[in-house]
């Protein structure tokens, strides 16, 4: 589970969809996109971002 206060250095946890994470890294930003599909049983078109994160150059600070 996400527990601050076990795991701190997690930011999202889904253990429900399926996916994969597309990061897009820039010399301004880190850009990390968590894409999920609606099934892995069969084929099927259609991918949404659950959630993404944006780092700014020079920072560590995550924003969505």
């Amino acid at each position: 589970m996400l527990n601050p206060k076990e795991n701190p250095h997690l930011k999202y946890l889904n253990r429900k969809d399926h996916g994969y994470v597309l990061l897009t890294l820039t010399k301004k930003q880190a850009l990390a996109e968590y894409k999920v599909v609606p099934t892995n049983k069969k084929r099927v078109s259609g991918v949404a971002i659950a959630i993404s994160f944006i780092i700014k150059s020079g920072t560590t600070k995550l924003n969505n």
